[in-house]
């Protein structure tokens, strides 16, 4: 259980920096869909 507690302490620390990326790819995923179905 402490080994689990440390990995999640872990992510969430990754989770809070890598929002902002996490964002950004969101927004790219949205943008590349968005051409896939002008393309289809």
């Amino acid at each position: 259980m402490k080994v689990k507690l440390l990995t999640m302490q872990k992510v969430n620390k990754h989770n809070k920096l890598s929002k902002h990326d996490s964002e950004m790819i969101k927004q790219r995923i949205e943008q590349a869909e968005a051409l896939l179905k002008k393309e289809i």
